[in-house]
């Protein structure tokens, strides 16, 4: 599961609190789309729930590669669900042990990639194979340049 966590983060464009706030249902495996509808923060150990950073509800493409695996994380659950709980308590994901060294994109490229590929990879890796990817899958580089952000 965190696998996926880490794919939909870096490929998809998905800041960190929107992956928490996903539910099955804002999955739309038809036209391969993620509805971002909520935030999840979680601030002095309470979670809030909120609006995207725009305040606007958005929806992202995302790429095939990751079907299987959404497909899994779906399968069996209510579109209520979210998609991605803690696994031990169900509810939203908590932040563990600080930002880096004990976050959940260390753990799942830790669990997924020899030592030396784990400890050379950053986030700002997987954004720039996104965007290559992007660029060449769709050669619109006007509509590459908005998925990429700033």
């Amino acid at each position: 599961m965190r696998e996926v966590q880490s794919i939909t983060h870096d490929e998809v464009q998905v800041w960190v609190s929107e992956l928490a706030g996903l539910q099955v249902g804002d999955v739309d495996f038809e036209r391969q789309r993620i509805h971002v509808l909520r935030t999840v923060s979680e601030i002095r150990d309470y979670f809030v729930v909120g609006t995207p950073k725009t305040g606007e509800t958005r929806t992202v493409i995302f790429p095939s590669l990751l079907r299987p695996c959404l497909e899994g994380a779906c399968k069996g659950r209510q579109s209520s669900d979210l998609l991605f709980p803690d696994r031990r308590t169900g509810s939203y994901l908590r932040r563990a042990q600080g930002r880096y060294r004990g976050d959940w994109f260390c753990r799942a490229k830790h669990a997924v990639l020899d030592e030396d590929a784990a400890a050379s990879m950053t986030v700002h890796d997987l954004r720039h194979t996104c965007a290559s990817l992007l660029v060449h899958v769709c050669r619109e580089c006007q509509g590459c340049a908005a998925a990429d952000g700033p």
